[in-house]
C-alpha cells in the first residue's frame, strides 16, 4: 500500500483523472489503489475540477425549514479562528500595558531567543537585571546583528535656549584662548586571566625553522609512499584519485611533500592522491615537490600528521560562492533566482538575519520543479516571514518550493503566504526533528507533509 501522507506527483494525479472519467473503476477502488480513504477521489475531482461522473450529479438540498428550536438556539458560537484572535488581542494588550513604549524593544529581544521578566521598574533579560535604557541598548545591538534598522528615541525641538535666546537669534562669539595641550596616548585594554593566557599565547612564534626546504621535479618512479603512517587507498580514495586524473590541470595542482630517503628515492608524505592520479596520467612523467629533511620514518610521518590534521575544511558555502566568481553556471542561476525571489544568499553561517539563507544546495536540489516554482516558494516564505531570524532554512525552504512545484500552476502564492505567516518555523523544524528521531525519515519530508496538510486546509 502507497504511503498515505506522500503528496502525489503531477504525473500520478493525471493518472488517477483518466481512470477517474473513463470509468473504469469505482470510487472506492481508485481510492484503495493509492491507500486514501474511500471518499478521497470525490476530494480530488472537486479540487481539480473534473467532470462528475455519471449518476454523480450533485442535486440542490431543499432549505431546511425554520423550526422554534433552531431559531431559538441563540448568537452563533466563536469559531476556533475567532477565538485565537481574541487570544492574541487580550496577550497584546496585555504586553503592552506591562511593557508601555518599550514593546518592539522585547519583541526584538524574544525573537533572538532571550526571555524577559518585568521586576519593578527594571527587566530581567536571561541573568541579567537592566533597566529600560539598557535594554533598549541591548536591542539596537541585537537590531544590528540581525540587519534591521535601529530605533532612537525621538528628538525634543527646544525652541528657548536656556540663557532665554529663542530660536533664529544671533549671538556674535568671542573667541577664545589658544590652548597648548598634549596629544592623548591609546587606552590600552587590560587583560588577565584566561584573556591574557590567550593573547600571549597568540604572539609566540616558534625558534627554530628547521633546514630551508627547496622545489625539484621528480620522474614518477622516484617517488614512494610509506604505508607503515599513511593512509591504505579504498574505495573513496579511488574516486577521488580518479575526480583528479579526469580534471587535472596544472592550475589545480600542489606541488607534492617529500623527503629523500637513503636509496636515493623520495617518501611521499602529503599528496598521496595527487601521485596516484598522476601515474594514471598519460601526458604526466614527472611532478612538482616540496623537498624537507626529514630523514627519519618518525619525522616523516610527524609532518604527515601536521599537515593532514590541522586543516580547516572549505564548507559547502564558501564553494558556492568560489563558483560564483568563476562564473559557473549552476551557482550563477541560485544567486538569480535568489535576486528574483527578495532574499540574500549569506556568506557566512551562523544565524541568519531575514529574509537571508545559506542553502544553496537546497535550491540546487529543487531544480527539478523550474526556477518559476522556486522563486514562487521563496517569495511565499520572504512574504510571510519578512522579519523573522533564521526564518530561511533548508527544510522549511524544501517544504515550501515543493508545494509549489507539486501543485503548478494551480499553486496559490497568497494562500501559501497566509499558512507560512502563523506558523512559529523554529518550533515546527524542532517538532519535525523529534519526529525523525521518534519514527525515522528526513526532516525535509516530515516538515513537507505537515506543511502539506496546513495549505490543504486554508481557505481559497
Amino acid at each position: 500500500m502507497k504511503n498515505r501522507s506522500r503528496p502525489l506527483t503531477p504525473e500520478e494525479i493525471e493518472t488517477v483523472r483518466l481512470m477517474y472519467v473513463g470509468d473504469k473503476l469505482t470510487n472506492v477502488q481508485i481510492s484503495a489503489k493509492y491507500g486514501k480513504q474511500p471518499n478521497w477521489v470525490n476530494h480530488l475531482a472537486t479540487r481539480h475540477g473534473w467532470p462528475l461522473r455519471s449518476g454523480m450529479i450533485a442535486t440542490p438540498k431543499a432549505p431546511r425549514a425554520k423550526t422554534p428550536t433552531s431559531m431559538s438556539r441563540g448568537p452563533r458560537p466563536a469559531t476556533q479562528a475567532e477565538l485565537i484572535l481574541q487570544r492574541r488581542a487580550e496577550d497584546a494588550a496585555r504586553q503592552k500595558e506591562l511593557y508601555g513604549d518599550a514593546l518592539p524593544d522585547v519583541d526584538v529581544l524574544k525573537k533572538r531567543g532571550f526571555v524577559l521578566t518585568r521586576e519593578d521598574d527594571k527587566i530581567r533579560v536571561g541573568n541579567k537585571l537592566l533597566t529600560f535604557a539598557e535594554m533598549k541598548e541591548m536591542a539596537n545591538r541585537e537590531r544590528r546583528l540581525a540587519g534591521e534598522p535601529e530605533i532612537t528615541s525621538p528628538v525634543r525641538k527646544a525652541t528657548k535656549t536656556a540663557g532665554g535666546l529663542k530660536v533664529g537669534d544671533s549671538v556674535a562669539l568671542t573667541p577664545k584662548p589658544g590652548r597648548v595641550g598634549t596629544p592623548m596616548s591609546p587606552r590600552k585594554e587590560k587583560l588577565s586571566g584566561a584573556a591574557l593566557a590567550a593573547a600571549e599565547r597568540a604572539a609566540e612564534t616558534s625558534i627554530d625553522l628547521g633546514p630551508p626546504p627547496r622545489m625539484e621535479w621528480i620522474a614518477l618512479d622516484r617517488l614512494v609512499v610509506d604505508h607503515s603512517y599513511q593512509r591504505t587507498m579504498g574505495k573513496d580514495n579511488w574516486s577521488h584519485v580518479n575526480r583528479i586524473t579526469r580534471d587535472f590541470r596544472w592550475l589545480y595542482c600542489q606541488p607534492l611533500c617529500c623527503a629523500p630517503t637513503k636509496d636515493g628515492k623520495f617518501a611521499v608524505f602529503d599528496g598521496q592522491h595527487r601521485l596516484e592520479a598522476s601515474r594514471k596520467h598519460p601526458l604526466i612523467e614527472e611532478m612538482p615537490c616540496y623537498i624537507v629533511e626529514a630523514p627519519g620514518v618518525g619525522d616523516q610521518a610527524r609532518a604527515f600528521e601536521a599537515l593532514n590534521g590541522r586543516r580547516i575544511g572549505i564548507t559547502r558555502l564558501q564553494r558556492f560562492w568560489a563558483a560564483h566568481t568563476a562564473g559557473d553556471s549552476k551557482a550563477l542561476r541560485i544567486a538569480a533566482i535568489a535576486k528574483k525571489a527578495g532574499i540574500i544568499i549569506s556568506r557566512i553561517g551562523g544565524l541568519l538575519p531575514p529574509k537571508t539563507t545559506f542553502s544553496t544546495f537546497t535550491i540546487e536540489k529543487l531544480f527539478q520543479w523550474g526556477d518559476n516554482a522556486v522563486i514562487a516558494g521563496l517569495k511565499a516564505l520572504a512574504d510571510a516571514q519578512p522579519k523573522t531570524v533564521n526564518a530561511f532554512r533548508s527544510a522549511i525552504i524544501y517544504a515550501a518550493v515543493t508545494i509549489a512545484g507539486e501543485e503548478g500552476e494551480q499553486f496559490d502564492r497568497a494562500r501559501m503566504t497566509a499558512v507560512l505567516a502563523v506558523l512559529d518555523i523554529n518550533a515546527e523544524v524542532a517538532k519535525a526533528a523529534a519526529e525523525k528521531a521518534r519514527a525515522g525519515g528526513t526532516i525535509e519530508r516530515i516538515l513537507l507533509a505537515a506543511l502539506h496538510a496546513r495549505y490543504r486546509k486554508a481557505p481559497k
